[in-house]
This record gives C-alpha cells, sequence and structure tokens, in this order.
C-alpha cells in the first residue's frame, strides 16, 4: 500500500535541537526510501494533494497546518514538545505523555524504531505462517481517526485475519477508539527495568547455573508446558491451545540455538532442570528477559531469585546496564518476584486483539 511521506522543516528552528534530529533521520531515511521534503513556508494543501501524500513528519508546527492535515487525513508525526499531533516523539521529556519511549534519533537503533513506528501496520510473517492465518500488528500505540483509517485499509488490501494492537494506557483516545472498531481487550503488559550496578551475592551453591544446549531441548519443553497460562495467546480463545504451547516450545527451542533470544540460561539441581530464563542482548547495552519459569514442583523455595542473581551477575560480567522484562497484569507472582529483586515499574500498556471475519466493524 502507497504511503507517500513528506519530511517539513521550519528553518527558524535551526538552531534547535529537534531540528537537528528531524535533519539527521531524514537523512538516514532518504538513503533507503523515496521521500519528499518542503520547506515549511511552501507547504500548501495542493502540494499535499498533488503529491498524495499521507504522512507528514514535522517539528513544531502550527495548529492551522494540523488542521488541513486532519481535513486531508494525513498522519502526523512531530519531533519536538508540542503535543497536538497525531504522535508526539519528544525524547527529552521522560514524561512525554505521547510517545513514552525514550530516544534519540541520532543512532541506527533508534532510526530502525521511528522507522517501524511510521510504517502504522505491518504483516507479521512468522506468526502468519506458524498460525495458518494472515497476522498483522498495529505499529504505533497511539489511533487517531486518520491513522485508523489508514490502518482500515491495509487490512482490507492485505487480507488480514487477526491484528495485534499495543496501546499506551495513558491516551483516552487510542482506547476509545480501539473499542469502537471493536479491538478485544486481552491483556495488561507491565515492563519492568532493573539498572545493573553491581554483583549479587549468591549464597546457596547446590544449584547450578549454565548455559542451556541442545541436549537439554526436550527438558525445557517439559518444564515450560502450561507454565504461560497467563499469556495473551491463552486469554484470547481463538487461538488454539496446542498451537500456543507449540509457540512457547519453539521460543525455548529458538533461543537454546540463539535464534531469537540469544541465549537460554539454566538452574540445574544435580541432572535435572528446575529453572530457565532467555536472553536477547539490544544495541543500547541494555538486555531483556524473553522467557522466564521455575518448575511447578520446585516454585515458593526462593530459587526464582536465585536464577535472578545468576542472570545479574551474567550482566554485570558482560557490561550491561540495564535489564528490562515484562510480564502480564493477572500475573502477580512474577510482579512479586521482579518487584522484590530490584526491578522498578517503566511503563504499562494494554493489549488488544481484533479478529476481521468478513468485516472490520
Amino acid at each position: 500500500m502507497l504511503m507517500n511521506r513528506l519530511f517539513v522543516f521550519d528553518q527558524n528552528l535551526t538552531n534547535s535541537d529537534y531540528f537537528f534530529e528531524l535533519k539527521k533521520f531524514y537523512k538516514w531515511y532518504k538513503l533507503n526510501n523515496k521521500t519528499f521534503k518542503v520547506d515549511k513556508n511552501d507547504l500548501d494543501s495542493k502540494f499535499l494533494i498533488e503529491n498524495k501524500i499521507k504522512m507528514v513528519i514535522t517539528n513544531e508546527i502550527d495548529r492551522s497546518y494540523i488542521e488541513v492535515f486532519r481535513d486531508l487525513k494525513i498522519i502526523n508525526i512531530s519531533i519536538g514538545n508540542q503535543n497536538y499531533s497525531d504522535i508526539n516523539i519528544d525524547y527529552k521529556n521522560q514524561n512525554n505523555f505521547f510517545y513514552n519511549d525514550q530516544f534519540s534519533l541520532s543512532g541506527n537503533y533508534s532510526n530502525t524504531k521511528l522507522l517501524n513506528l511510521m510504517k502504522l501496520v505491518e504483516v507479521l510473517k512468522w506468526d502468519s505462517q506458524f498460525f495458518g492465518l494472515k497476522i498483522g500488528t498495529i505499529t504505533t500505540q497511539f489511533l487517531r481517526e486518520n491513522i485508523i483509517q489508514y490502518i482500515e485499509a491495509y487490512v482490507k488490501e492485505n487480507n488480514i485475519k487477526v491484528l495485534y494492537y499495543l496501546c499506551n494506557c495513558h491516551d483516552r483516545e487510542s482506547i476509545l477508539i480501539a473499542e469502537n472498531y471493536k479491538f478485544n481487550f486481552v491483556d495488561i503488559r507491565i515492563e519492568f527495568e532493573k539498572n545493573i550496578l553491581k554483583k549479587e551475592i549468591i549464597e546457596n551453591k547446590e544449584y547450578v547455573f549454565k548455559l542451556a544446549s541442545n541436549e537439554n531441548t526436550s527438558q525445557l519443553k517439559a518444564l515450560a508446558s502450561g507454565i504461560y497460562r497467563n499469556s495473551r495467546y491463552y486469554f484470547d480463545e481463538n487461538f488454539e491451545t496446542h498451537k500456543v504451547n507449540e509457540f512457547y516450545d519453539n521460543w525455548i527451542e529458538k533461543a537454546i540455538k540463539g535464534e531469537f533470544d540469544d541465549e537460554c540460561h539454566c538452574l540445574f539441581y544435580g541432572n535435572k532442570i528446575i529453572g530457565f530464563c532467555t536472553v536477547k542482548y539490544n544495541e543500547d547495552f541494555s538486555a531483556s528477559i524473553g522467557l522466564f519459569g521455575i518448575s511447578k514442583s520446585y516454585q515458593y523455595k526462593g530459587l526464582a531469585k536465585i536464577l535472578l542473581f545468576n542472570i545479574f551477575n551474567l550482566m554485570y560480567d558482560k557490561s550491561i546496564k540495564k535489564l528490562l522484562v515484562v510480564t502480564q497484569g493477572r500475573n502477580y507472582g512474577a510482579q512479586r518476584i521482579y518487584q522484590k529483586t530490584g526491578f522498578l515499574t517503566k511503563k504499562t500498556e494494554l493489549w488488544y486483539h481484533k479478529w476481521i471475519n468478513g468485516k472490520w466493524n
């Protein structure tokens, strides 16, 4: 689906850090994509219509332009501190309401994140192949009427049957739009973070911590069986249970091979695996825990803390500065474990699924 994108520059803001950020991203973006560029003084409705512009990326811009964009159903992303665009990214403001994933646009990692946001919606090839139906995801956390209309057209054009949407829970308008278009709420996503500042003392030495190997695959799959009953896939009864179980088995197997998460670490008692944790290393000196579990017969013995302390020490040895982990709002046990071991809540988001059965709404 064609989406022509326009970068608009205001020469009165050349000394602004936001102008510098926008300029750097434009240079990076135009190397990989067809795009348009214009000075704010040359921007008018005729230009927008003739060039079939569907998205405008700006710094601060007058409200009068915003009204023009909305009349023409053009999506506006602004890099700056205004709050009346469809999506606003203010990397200087840690409490930025409209986009709560803080980043400067200067690095390739951040460029990739913004590019993903600008897609608005895309097909998930692996998920579609695995579940046997066309699955898509919305790549922005914010919905506005012109955004949802673009998404609707994309869904119809690509014959998408299931659509995932991760919503910023602070944005009332996005929640109302999702509900109005019959998205079904399936999960609360809570992300925790911990700064890795020192090595932890692990007094109990009877449990051995080491990297999983291929020979551990069957034992790990058996341990993880049914352990993720709190996940959104189980909560959404449209997904077949055996396929959801297979989904997590596949995740563990890939982590052991370093094909999805980078590593899978285990806690052994003798030759028996009693706990495991998968880890993915990010480009910004952080890492993310993917799957984490303790054998049911060994729970409530403090082993989750021992496993996490070993993970913390591994991160410290690798010079990882921050560790992230996600759990479900209904998983109180996991939340307590992370809080007790020094994680702090970073953000809370809402998962929605929309199943399209012949009709969009």
